[in-house]
């Protein structure tokens, strides 16, 4: 893992999140969430169930963000992020892998959802890469996570390698995971209303 003095954020959204849409997929997705390993109370506090990548534009709170929804596209776009609906860590990377990471996501940009991934997941726990459409000369596909962590790998900030954290994995794997190499964010975010999602 390769660190440096560039920071990024890692924004998560609760399951019990103001901005997640009441559907059976988010209640799906709490429910295949891994339980949480390092918790601080006697009840875990509810599972990550969405994740979103912010590159940061120097000491502002401000950034470019990469994620994911259900059944959309990719998006790589100018965002801000509330304290209250968002969890975040930071992690720190090199001047290259910054200037890699905005390339590739930007690369990424209009990539669709992984679907099969995404429920063989939450069905099987097999981890389904969405690169298989790459074989028939089609874009990636990616859910949430695969994306992020597929970036993080990309640019050698993660390793391949097989006791890493698997590409394909769900919300809350990213975040236990995460929590032990990486620190609450520095640097305040504003509040802003961003609509809902459905994870």
């Amino acid at each position: 893992m390769s660190r440096g003095q560039r920071e990024i954020v890692l924004c998560f959204l609760p399951l019990d999140s103001d901005l997640l849409e009441r559907s059976w997929l988010n209640y799906g997705a709490g429910k295949i969430a891994p339980k949480r390993k390092y918790s601080p109370g006697k009840k875990a506090p509810p599972p990550m169930v969405h994740v979103e990548l912010l590159i940061k534009d120097g000491d502002g709170d401000e950034g470019f963000a990469a994620s994911i929804c259900y059944n959309r596209k990719v998006h790589y776009m100018k965002k801000k992020f509330s304290r209250k609906n968002w969890h975040f860590r930071s992690l720190f990377v090199t001047d290259a892998q910054h200037k890699k990471l905005k390339l590739w996501l930007s690369s990424q940009r209009g990539c669709p959802f992984n679907k099969f991934g995404f429920f063989m997941l939450g069905l099987t726990g097999m981890r389904f890469s969405g690169n298989w459409s790459t074989r028939f000369g089609w874009k990636p596909r990616y859910f949430c996570c695969e994306l992020i962590v597929k970036a993080l790998k990309v640019v050698g900030y993660f390793q391949e390698s097989p006791t890493s954290l698997p590409t394909v994995c769900h919300p809350e794997e990213l975040y236990q995971y995460t929590s032990i190499i990486s620190c609450p964010t520095s640097h305040p975010v504003r509040e802003l209303d961003v609509g809902s999602f459905q994870y």
